[in-house]
Order: structure tokens, then sequence, then C-alpha cells
């Protein structure tokens, strides 16, 4: 819980998850940022914040790993703020070199098309999403599956 002004005011929130690679060998780093404006509720209940995330639903292995070169889609769903009619934009980007470089691929229909990563590497994704009165998104997932 946070206190805040009771005037309207903008806000960022970052973070960054890590987990061990013995843990769990894919997504082993996603970071987020949201900014977005708020203000205090009239009453003492918790509010839910303008914020947005995305899923990624890439068909991988339990290992999380997919045919290498293969060139796949997949559903990406935005949940939160600018779930449904509220999204203004979503722009999502990969990554096969741990978010070193970035290459915009084209969302339609709800669904990204990007090539799988060769053997032994890993995508990364990464979702720039607006909702409607204007709040941001952005999440990074790293190697968020690998090529075998």
């Amino acid at each position: 819980m946070f206190k805040v002004p009771a005037g309207e005011a903008a806000y960022t929130l970052t973070t960054s998850a890590t987990r061990s690679a013995q843990v769990q060998a894919a997504s082993t780093r996603v970071d987020a940022r949201w900014t977005f404006r708020s203000k205090r509720p009239s009453s003492e209940l918790p509010t839910e914040l303008p914020v947005s995330t995305i899923r990624f639903a890439a068909k991988t292995g339990l290992d999380s790993r997919v045919e290498a070169g293969r060139t796949v889609t997949y559903p990406v769903t935005v949940e939160g703020a600018a779930k449904g009619r509220d999204l203004r934009s979503l722009a999502v980007s990969v990554s096969y070199d741990d978010g070193r470089t970035w290459t915009r691929t084209t969302v339609r229909d709800g669904k990204i098309t990007v090539k799988n990563p060769a053997k032994g590497k890993g995508i990364s994704l990464y979702a720039k999403i607006i909702d409607r009165k204007g709040n941001t998104s952005a999440i990074w997932v790293h190697n968020a599956y690998y090529g075998k």
C-alpha cells in the first residue's frame, strides 16, 4: 500500500524480477514499467491502478523449448486497464540477443508471427501498451523460450 496525494498526479512504477536458471531456464528476468495518472480514491478501499500487462502464448514444450528456426504465429493478450476496447495501441518487438537489439513485429488480430530462435538460443519479447487514457505499460521478457 502506498500513501499518495489526494489530487491527481503522474506516477511511474518499475520492477524487475529475476529467478535462477536452475529453477527455470526460460524467462529468467522480466522487467516492467508502468506510467499512469491516478488520484487517491474517495474511500479507504483499495483501488485498481490503471496499468496493463501482456500474455505471450507461445506453444512450447515443458522444457520451454520450440523447434529451432521455424516461423510460428501465436496469441498475445492484453490484460488490465487497456483490455478490449480500452486499448489505444500495442507494439511488440523481439530480440535474439537477450535485448541488445530489437525488431518490431506486427500484431494482427491479436497474434504475432515470429521466427523461433536458433538451437540453444533464446528469444526475448517486449510489449508497449497504451490505453485510451494515455497510460503506458512496457514489459520485457528476457529469453522467454529457446530453440531446440
